[in-house]
């Protein structure tokens, strides 16, 4: 009996052991699902969180870039991140985006601050690093901009947005093989039209026409209505349309067949009035290709508009602005189109339906916005839009180049235009329409013998271009140089004998300085008479006052007494 109330006791400490064993694996279990209830529920919890600040983030961006700086502060400040688990990238962005709109707010302490704070994150996204060089150089920290740009590149040697920044750090630091390198580093995605367009845009800064397009060759065999490709050629045409052009037409000729050169010949045609009409024709021709997309319809538009033919060019726009739903391509389009014929308020509607369709769009912030704040007289705002613009494309030299021109329109702005256009001579030292922009900043700031001294630097570079002479031969007559001055005044009219400005000067230069006044009357009727739509209002003001001068003039010569004086009165020389 003892041996089996023995044997029974163990089966009965066996079957306990067991039943304490399941016991304990369900607990364990329990335990582990409680567990992972819980964190699912706080992933739940985080991942809401994290969506809420991305959320903030965006709204934060569309009040900074719609120049709402303080609403800017305020939005970003409500991300807390006390109960965001292990999100540093949204942190990081955090405080850059409130260093920007401190920045921006003029608070220089606070922007300070906070681009130190997204450094201490030390998170290694590429957006992230990209944006602390960028934001440290356009705040002329550039040494710090450099040191800290090129320890990034070693820890994040693939990083493509910092390669990018780089390669406007070396640009402007005057380091152009350094710049070529990080062009030839930047390893372009070659699925993306976008992409391939952006390194393009890089090696046509640095003149390398040949691999830049080949670049744009292929952007666009991907995607035609890439709006990149034909922002770079605008861009690029900024300093060398002619040789542009030039170049386009001998890949032309070599590929005949190839419509991507009709295309980008027709997209530069139609910004100026004079070749408009080229780019109508080049345009039917695409047409009769099957070529009618978004983008041949915006470039028509834009030629129409420079035609003179403004209803068409609104019908239009309107047309493609229904098809395509609110295109923020179109948008921005039509919000050029409504500034080249003065209505301030649709361009600017237009404007920021574009920059809400699509915030990362470079050019509404580094050209569209400073143009149309430019006509309400808010250059402190032009200014904050560009600086968002060249976060992104700091190597673009034409983002600069059009905040210079801005200001040289300003006589507030001479100063500010001058240390701009010197900036970018440091660059282009042989680009003469720089060197021409310094002579005319020089000339209205009073310093006439510098003006001089700079156009005959400017001819060196460039005998074929009249205004340069016109502008040389205006000066010497003012300097009291007159022989001088009407031979640079007759180069000018050589090289463009329908040039009203070289026809005014002239014909003042002959009432004022010779008896030849029939002369005089004869070039500023010929001025008078080539006036058009298109023509500067201050310009026609001129030509107009001195025409009816010297009819005045003629007149009193026709109808006085033999011998009498005639009067001659000032005449204004045009630049």
């Amino acid at each position: 009996m003892l041996g089996v109330i023995n044997i029974f006791n163990i089966k009965i400490n066996k079957k306990i052991s067991l039943i304490a064993f399941v016991s304990l694996i369900v607990l364990v279990i329990l335990g582990i699902n409680l567990k992972t209830n819980l964190e699912n529920k706080a992933n739940q919890s985080n991942k809401l969180l994290i969506k809420e600040s991305e959320g903030k983030l965006s709204e934060g961006n569309l009040l900074l870039y719609n120049g709402e700086f303080q609403l800017a502060i305020d939005k970003y400040n409500e991300i807390d991140f006390s109960k965001i688990k292990d999100e540093r990238l949204i942190e990081s962005l955090k405080y850059i985006y409130l260093s920007q709109a401190y920045y921006l707010n003029n608070d220089l302490e606070a922007a300070s601050e906070n681009l130190e704070k997204a450094k201490v994150t030390n998170n290694k996204d590429d957006m992230v690093l990209s944006l602390i060089v960028a934001n440290e150089f356009l705040r002329g920290n550039k040494e710090e901009a450099l040191k800290l740009g090129q320890g990034y590149l070693i820890e994040t040697p693939n990083n493509k947005k910092l390669i990018k920044t780089m390669v406007g750090v070396y640009i402007w630091s005057n380091q152009k093989e350094k710049a070529v390198e990080m062009i030839e580093r930047y390893a372009e995605n070659k699925n993306s039209a976008y992409d391939l367009a952006e390194k393009a845009n890089m090696y046509l800064l640095v003149n390398d026409m040949d691999n830049g397009f080949k670049l744009l060759k292929k952007a666009w065999s991907l995607d035609k209505d890439e709006f990149k490709i034909y922002d770079v050629l605008s861009h690029s045409a900024i300093y060398n349309k002619d040789e542009m052009i030039n170049y386009i037409n001998e890949l032309q000729k070599n590929n005949e067949k190839e419509l991507c050169y009709k295309m980008w010949l027709a997209k530069l045609y139609s910004d100026f009035e004079e070749t408009a009409n080229g780019s109508i024709n080049l345009l039917k021709q695409l047409k009769e290709e099957n070529i009618d997309n978004i983008e041949t319809k915006l470039i028509e538009t834009v030629a129409l508009n420079n035609l003179g033919k403004v209803e068409e060019a609104n019908t239009l726009i309107n047309e493609v602005l229904e098809e395509t739903k609110g295109d923020y391509r179109v948008y921005h389009s039509a919000a050029w189109i409504s500034l080249a014929n003065n209505d301030i308020e649709n361009a600017k509607s237009y404007a920021y339906s574009s920059i809400k369709k699509n915030p990362a769009y470079l050019d509404n912030y580094s050209f569209l916005m400073p143009a149309i704040l430019n006509e309400e007289n808010e250059l402190q705002k032009a200014e904050k839009y560009i600086y968002m613009g060249r976060l992104s494309e700091l190597y673009n030299i034409y983002i600069i180049d059009n905040l210079a021109n801005i200001y040289m329109g300003r006589e507030d702005g001479l100063e500010k235009s001058e240390e701009l256009f010197n900036e970018l001579k440091i660059i282009k030292s042989s680009e003469p329409e720089i060197i021409y922009n310094l002579a005319i900043i020089y000339a209205n700031s009073g310093n006439v013998d510098k003006s001089i001294e700079t156009l005959n630097e400017c001819i060196k570079l460039d005998s074929q271009t009249g205004k340069y002479y016109r502008t040389l031969g205006s000066l010497l007559l003012v300097s009291g140089k007159q022989d001088e001055g009407i031979e640079k005044l007759r180069e000018a009219y050589a090289l463009d004998e329908n040039d009203i400005l070289t026809l005014n000067n002239a014909g003042s230069y002959y009432i004022s300085f010779t008896d030849d006044i029939h002369k005089g009357f004869y070039n500023l009727q010929k001025a008078f008479q080539g006036i058009n739509e298109h023509t500067d209002d201050y310009y026609k003001e001129i030509i107009e006052e001195n025409y009816n001068k010297a009819k005045s003039i003629i007149e009193s010569i026709e109808n006085g007494k033999a011998n009498e004086k005639v009067s001659i009165p000032e005449f204004t020389l045009l630049f």
